[in-house]
């Protein structure tokens, strides 16, 4: 019984988080998507289905490693579901990496530990090639970020020996389990390493997903001519995103939408033009994302029933 309670209680949260999310839609978005052109609104369509598409192949490559007899669909489901929980909560896009890992048990049968690795893999990859791609659009901008070492190392040094003190505080024989569940984690990262064609793969699988975003920029910014250059919006949309990673609200819900209009403001774009490219951007990369998400996991428990 006390299962069952705790099993509805936490749909009451998800669904509550959902609705909070919806809420926090301008409504004016979709005024701002129904004044472009049928041909502009299909290419952005095509190019999220893609890249939902292409992350969803991401996780199907690496699960692949340790079962074979997986379908695509479940690891677009597994996309689908880890994308929701992220949207619904703050964190550098990392919310939904514990649904994912109980997923990845129930799905496809992974041990935790094997679980984790491909976590940490696919999650590692994307992170090198984003911060890549923010590093040189800060540079390309006059932007200038404060970060003190001074400041910073000690921060750093404070974290790992606050970390280590809490590790020998813990009884012996869960130590050993910890240790020996890690071991076990980092052995079947080695196995990724004589992989190195689909490493290859995801390195360029990823840069594409990424260059994904700028291009999306593109095509809303030329709908409704702001002449601005792929290297230019590439720049806007890679800072927009690295602010908007910082843990602040569901989703970076205003985060982004305002860091955005302040860039484009920089590139002399109009306050106003600028703030619609924004809701009209993240309408596309995360409110119809939300929408799609939680309507599939609420048909699908309808079904269930």
């Amino acid at each position: 019984m006390n299962k069952k309670i705790y099993k509805y209680f936490l749909y009451l949260i998800v669904t509550f988080l959902f609705l909070l999310a919806i809420t926090k839609i301008d409504l004016k978005v979709f005024q701002y998507v129904l004044s472009l052109n049928m041909i502009t609104i299909t290419a952005l369509l095509v190019l999220q289905g893609l890249t939902i598409a292409v992350i969803s192949h991401q996780w199907y490559i690496l699960i692949k490693v340790f079962n074979s007899n997986i379908s695509f669909l479940k690891a677009v489901e597994l996309n689908l579901i880890g994308t929701f929980t992220e949207s619904i909560t703050p964190g550098v896009k990392s919310g939904g990496e514990g649904v994912k890992l109980i997923l990845l048990k129930k799905f496809f049968n992974l041990q935790y530990n094997e679980g984790i690795a491909v976590i940490i893999l696919q999650k590692t990859i994307s992170l090198i090639i984003f911060l890549s791609l923010f590093i040189f659009s800060i540079l390309n901008t006059n932007l200038k970020v404060p970060i003190n070492p001074a400041q910073t190392f000690p921060i750093i040094f404070l974290s790992l020996t606050i970390i280590i003190g809490i590790y020998k505080l813990i009884p012996k024989k869960y130590q050993e389990i910890i240790t020996d569940f890690i071991k076990k984690v980092y052995q079947n990262l080695l196995l990724f390493k004589e992989k190195k064609i689909l490493l290859v793969y995801l390195i360029l699988n990823n840069f594409l997903v990424w260059l994904g975003f700028p291009l999306k920029l593109l095509i809303i910014s030329k709908a409704l001519n702001i002449q601005l250059n792929f290297l230019q919006v590439s720049t806007i949309i890679f800072i927009t995103y690295g602010i908007s990673m910082l843990p602040t609200t569901p989703g970076s819900v205003g985060t982004y939408e305002g860091m955005m209009t302040l860039l484009l403001k920089l590139f002399s774009v109009s306050t106003e033009k600028a703030f619609i490219i924004a809701i009209i951007t993240r309408f596309f990369t995360f409110y119809l994302v939300v929408l799609v998400s939680g309507i599939y996991l609420m048909i699908k428990k309808i079904l269930k029933k």
